[in-house]
């Protein structure tokens, strides 16, 4: 649960860490922050409730687990008020009882961005996380919520979801962003959880769309509110060590001749991608290539990806001509109740009350 009386506070995040951080119990600008300390646990933003976990789950802490975390609180002050204090933060509550699985957080998402000024509809390039990544699951894991994020120029998203040639139903969507409404969408919760499943070899599509006609310049990734993001934020259990995040990245032409790209896939963690940074940004050195080739071994690299083609694509169950009616003698406020349950449990039906 989050507490934030600022207006100031843009998101904030809690990351645990995989070590002790070298300078524990300080503060720090958000960009020095330890590469020990970058796995995505918890998150607020604008519209973020009160965040319960599923009974069967739980984030694991305490020795041998997660002993250290670190709170980046971003800021968005665009005119420099001053003296401005803060004490925003997050409650976490805790059980000593075990839970049966480990919760993990999957980042999915887009970082290359560039949407040109002016564009009342820009679709960036898809972010595909590919089969080759949820490959290396042990057993199939059990999907939560997904947790979107963009900034102001965000107008949709969503992560669409492929079992070899088949499109599934998608993870979800918002085809109408609102930055000040970015609560996450739980994933059928009503169904049972082998109903949301993500097996594997199955690969995930996020997709975002921006309207730009509000600025005249290129947008780019970027921590600024002004700057845009494009992120899904993935709950599920249990954690698959070592694939913090899950995604595809355009890299540098040169990166071609190295045998890279042009798309590469990432099931990695935050911590070795940052390390693994300047190569894709075209540095020539041996020990960086060296990375990668050892990432490439444990299946943490992908290095060619291409979005998934000739597929057949989901189609969203369509209204019945006629309504389900209520059994016999089921009117009045029973006949409402029982089709508020019908729509609940069908999830897809369209029903009536013929009352």
């Amino acid at each position: 649960k989050a507490y934030v009386p600022s207006r100031y506070v843009h998101h904030m995040i809690l990351r645990s860490c995989s070590k002790a951080p070298a300078a524990p119990l300080t503060y720090a600008d958000c960009g020095s922050m330890p590469v020990e300390c970058q796995t995505h646990m918890l998150a607020w933003a604008p519209g973020v409730q009160q965040k319960l976990m599923p009974v069967a789950a739980g984030f694991a802490i305490g020795k041998g687990n997660v002993e250290w975390v670190s709170l980046e609180v971003h800021y968005s002050n665009p005119g420099l008020d001053a003296g401005v204090a803060d004490t925003s933060g997050l409650q976490l509550m805790y059980t000593a009882v075990l839970r049966p699985h480990d919760l993990g957080v999957m980042t999915l998402g887009q970082i290359n961005l560039a949407i040109p000024g002016g564009m009342a509809q820009y679709n960036a390039d898809p972010s595909l996380c590919p089969a080759a990544c949820t490959s290396r699951f042990k057993a199939p894991v059990t999907l939560v919520s997904s947790g979107y994020h963009m900034h102001n120029l965000g107008r949709s998203i969503r992560t669409q979801r492929f079992r070899g040639q088949a499109e599934l139903k998608p993870l979800g969507e918002r085809n109408m962003w609102d930055f000040n409404f970015q609560d996450s969408m739980d994933i059928e919760p009503h169904l049972p959880p082998s109903n949301n499943q993500l097996l594997p070899g199955d690969s995930l599509l996020t997709t975002c769309t921006y309207d730009s006609t509000s600025v005249n310049k290129t947008t780019t990734w970027g921590e600024a509110t002004t700057d845009e993001m494009c992120f899904n934020f993935l709950t599920y259990y249990p954690r698959q060590p070592s694939l913090d995040m899950c995604m595809s990245l355009t890299l540098p032409t040169g990166m071609s001749a190295r045998g890279f790209g042009p798309m590469v896939g990432l099931c990695t963690t935050l911590e070795r991608l940052l390390t693994l940074a300047p190569a894709f940004g075209g540095a020539n050195n041996a020990e960086l290539l060296g990375l990668a080739l050892d990432m490439i071994s444990k299946g943490e690299l992908v290095p060619r990806v291409t979005p998934p083609t000739n597929l057949t694509s989901y189609i969203n169950p369509q209204c019945a001509a006629r309504p389900l009616l209520p059994p016999a003698g089921c009117s009045g406020v029973c006949g409402e109740r029982y089709n508020r349950v019908v729509l609940l449990v069908l999830h897809d039906a369209c029903t009536a009350c013929t009352a």
